[in-house]
């Protein structure tokens, strides 16, 4: 998707008051407009040029803005910076079959936990966000992706 298109759909987004999430390797006055965004381990490095630390990924957050950053690290689990605050997660253990398919997945999880509270939720709701997240993230790589 063309920068300036998917700039325009979150800024829509945002005038009409809703979350917006970004889970691509996002960049610039992208990252600024998202509510929650999404990176894998590469992406975070892309984007910030260097390796995930809590401190950083919370400076990132509030320099951008964004209320929820993950940053997904496979097998090892994930990360997230929410209301200034760092939250580990560890990974979630099952025989991986092939990890294609497993960020989306991920996401899926997140916008159905996301859906029913919205940004608005205290720890132990995210805490059920990001489980969720996880276990279809999980799901996922016990099966051949297409």
């Amino acid at each position: 998707m063309p920068e300036v298109l998917s700039a325009s759909i979150l800024i829509f987004v945002k005038i009409y008051g809703k979350t917006s999430i970004c889970s691509a390797c996002v960049c610039g006055r992208r990252l600024q407009l998202a509510d929650v965004v999404k990176l894998s381990e590469e992406e975070w490095r892309l984007i910030s040029g260097k390796t995930q630390n809590d401190r950083d990924i919370c400076a990132l957050a509030k320099e951008y803005e964004i209320a929820m950053l993950l940053v997904t690290k496979g097998a090892e689990g994930v990360v997230v910076c929410y209301r200034g605050q760092v939250h580990h997660f560890a990974g979630m253990s099952v025989n991986c079959v092939d990890s294609t398919g497993a960020g989306d997945a991920f996401v899926a999880g997140l916008l159905t936990g996301l859906s029913s509270t919205g940004l608005s939720t205290d720890e132990r709701e995210m805490r059920r966000i990001i489980d969720l997240a996880q276990r279809c993230g999980a799901l996922a790589v016990t099966a051949k992706g297409q």
